[in-house]
């Protein structure tokens, strides 16, 4: 997220310099302060709300927070840590049951009134010592002056140039041929204009020494707490006076030890760069339950800046709109939901732009609203003020009037009505009402530096033809309620899961704007249990049983199952707990000596439920002794009531030779052997049993005469 102030904004967006910061500088931070974090609670919501949000697994949101920020790390546009990244999320979108694409586009740009310019990158890599590095050289502006393009292989010339900000890098010699690798620090702060000098020095010195490439290192963070810029701006080089041919570039901090430990006496390196002129969206289409055309859009940016791992910026948004795709899949909504996940927002937002310049009419006139996140679980403990970011031009002159940090816009009434009129923040305040959020701790503001924009620019092309896509907003947190506050680690190496991560602020943004998308998206609002079967016909009275029940018709969330009397007393003899719809087995244990009687089966989701009926019958008198006769040539046994066999356990032996099934025939109580005995013969009889799930029992008869 592109973020501080407006003005450090725009200078973070043109210079493309990344804020990091020694590891060693970072105060401890923890990585969930539990101090004064608001939090929402569920219990107050109706059972459907619940359900809905129980879908949300916060777990697996942090494990795919945890997998970009650790396992990929920094994932700067048009890097190889970019496509490692679309392809997680395009392998994650598949396992949820989509159908996933990407959308390669050009990064370009959109000056208002104006064509669209290149906003491209050299990007490169660097081989040395078994290791692999980014390199990253200057913003295409630069163009002209290093135009550097292909691969090159060298001995490495380790040069150490300290005190920038006060001295210009020495006269170099035995460069010639060589890779220089410059390391540089400043004992003070350095400006972009002194960066302008001394890059500017240090290229035309080391080139007309005749340098293979041009490698610089920055060591020391800066006064302001950044370190120095990964990236040479474009301005930086622009006060040459010709073209330079060999690539120059830098290596980001957090590699910068690593990287120099690898040169020793001898040491080679190849070092190739290219221009980065592209970038990849990725989508997944969730189809409304109706044909609706309309669309609710959920988004996020899946890269980072180059200085650090971007967990709060912005692993958290993405790995929370990948949970979000995972639990809403199999939701029926009312309307359509995308969910979008843009690349290049570190560049000026150029992922989003060019999705949303290609928007049909169609798309834009069903345009529902933008859920965008960005920064949405800090570990910063300051930031404990949730802001929703809005484009309303009115709002920004209303924004522009405050000069006291601790006055919000929201203290303005007419700032209010302005901004209630946006959809998904009106449907965001009532979510965090509902939620029991504190509503002291819930924000607007008025910002134009994160993807949402996009949708809203759109929508004001040709004297605002589509307003309706002026309903786009974003989230974050902020410390202070005018909303200039920013966490610490913003843009730096320490925005890590471990310095930088709060799973309460996650769950506490992740649960109210999954209830606003419920709300505006038409979620499927009264699951209700259409019918309940038991699997069985009875029981047998003072005998323990595990009954099988089948649930139709819910969908969301837990379902109690239960056997109950239905004497005053109302009591329990078994519980079970169902997921939504689906089958369960309802223990009832033999302690609790179930009477004869009928008993009602309930299944309750909280807001429906549905009753089957179970049959629950004494043990009857005499069934241990049947009578046994042989008829024409036929054996039958006659028990004191009607009775079945244990499918599993079924056999019937005569003088010891088994009995086909085709043989034996059941009715009622009397079972009928339809094969000859002697008498005498022993007659065996295994599986019987007086109800389903009656213990079964064998019988054993000698005929007689």
């Amino acid at each position: 997220m592109g973020k501080v102030t407006l003005k450090a904004r725009k200078l973070t967006v043109i210079l493309l310099a990344a804020a990091i910061m020694l590891s060693a500088l970072i105060p401890a931070a923890s990585a969930d302060f539990q101090g004064n974090i608001p939090t929402v609670n569920r219990s107050g919501l109706s059972f459907a709300e619940k359900a809905f949000l129980s879908r949300l697994d916060y777990d697996k949101m942090e494990g795919n927070l945890k997998y970009l920020a650790d396992n990929i790390g920094s994932r700067f546009s048009g890097t190889l840590e970019e496509d490692i990244t679309v392809g997680y999320l395009m392998e994650s979108l598949s396992s949820y049951g989509y159908q996933p694409w990407t959308e390669q586009f050009e990064m370009l740009r959109y000056p208002a009134g104006s064509e669209p310019t290149p906003n491209y990158f050299n990007n490169g890599r660097i081989e040395i010592g078994g290791g692999s590095y980014n390199f990253y050289g200057p913003a295409w502006a630069a163009e002209s002056k290093l135009p550097f393009s292909g691969k090159i292989t060298a001995a490495v010339k380790k040069i150490d140039w300290r005190n920038i900000d006060t001295e210009l890098l020495p006269e170099q010699e035995g460069v010639a041929g060589k890779i220089a690798v410059v390391s540089m620090s400043a004992a003070g702060s350095v400006s972009a204009a002194r960066y302008r000098t001394v890059y500017t020095d240090a290229v035309k010195k080391l080139s007309a020494a005749g340098a293979a490439g041009i490698v610089f290192v920055y060591l020391k963070p800066a006064d302001n707490g950044n370190t120095g810029y990964s990236r040479i701006a474009a301005n930086a080089v622009s006060d040459l006076e010709s073209a330079v041919n060999i690539p120059v570039g830098c290596v980001k901090y957090n590699d910068a030890a690593k990287f120099l430990d690898s040169i020793g006496e001898g040491t080679s390196a190849s070092l190739s760069m290219a221009v980065a002129k592209y970038a990849k969206n990725v989508f997944a289409f969730l189809p409304s339950s109706t044909g609706s055309k309309k669309t609710v859009y959920i988004s996020c940016h899946h890269d980072s800046v180059i200085s650090g791992p971007g967990c709060n910026d912005n692993a958290s948004g993405t790995a929370m709109t990948l949970e979000m795709a995972r639990a809403f899949k199999s939701v029926s909504f009312d309307y359509n939901i995308m969910f979008m996940f843009f690349g290049a927002e570190e560049n000026g937002l150029l992922g989003a732009y060019a999705y949303t310049n290609k928007m049909s009419a169609e798309e834009k006139s069903n345009f529902v609203a933008n859920y965008n996140m960005d920064m949405i679980s800090t570990g910063a403990e300051d930031c404990n003020y949730i802001f929703v970011n809005i484009s309303d031009t009115r709002l920004q002159a209303l924004q522009n009037q405050i000069t006291d940090v601790n006055v919000a816009l929201k203290d303005n009434p007419a700032a209010v009505a302005i901004a209630e009129e946006n959809v998904p923040y009106a449907a965001s305040v009532k979510a965090a009402q509902k939620l029991g959020f504190p509503m002291e701790n819930y924000f607007f503001c008025y910002d134009t530096t994160t993807d949402h924009y996009a949708f809203v620019v759109e929508g004001r092309k040709n004297s605002n033809e589509y307003p309706n896509m002026f309903d786009a907003i974003e989230y974050d947190w902020r410390s202070n309620r005018k909303g200039t506050g920013f966490e610490l680690l913003y843009h730096k190496v320490g925005d890590t899961p471990e310095l930088n991560y709060s799973r309460t602020r996650a769950e506490s943004q992740g649960d109210i704007i999954a209830l606003a998308v419920y709300d505006t998206a038409g979620a499927e609002r009264n699951p209700e249990l259409k019918g309940i079967k038991v699997g069985v016909s009875q029981l047998v009275a003072g005998y323990g049983a595990n009954v099988p029940v089948t649930v139709d018709g819910a969908r969301l969330g837990d379902v109690d199952v239960s056997i109950v009397s239905r004497d005053a007393a109302k009591t329990v003899y078994g519980q079970a707990k169902i997921g939504g719809a689906g089958s369960v087995t309802v223990n009832i244990p033999a302690a609790k000596k179930i009477p004869a009687g009928v008993y009602d089966v309930v299944a309750s989701s909280g807001e429906s439920g549905a009753t089957a009926q179970l049959t629950v019958v004494a043990q009857p008198e005499g069934f241990w002794s049947p009578r046994v006769t042989r008829e024409a040539g036929k054996v039958v046994v006659t028990f004191s009531a009607p009775f079945g066999f244990n499918p599993a356990k079924k056999a019937v032996t005569i003088g010891g030779s088994s009995v086909a099934d085709e043989k034996l025939t059941v009715e009622g109580a009397v079972l009928t052997i339809g094969a000859p005995a002697e008498e005498g013969a022993a007659v065996v009889i295994s599986g019987v049993r007086f109800a389903e799930l009656f213990p079964s029992y064998s019988f054993t008869f000698t005929l007689k005469a």
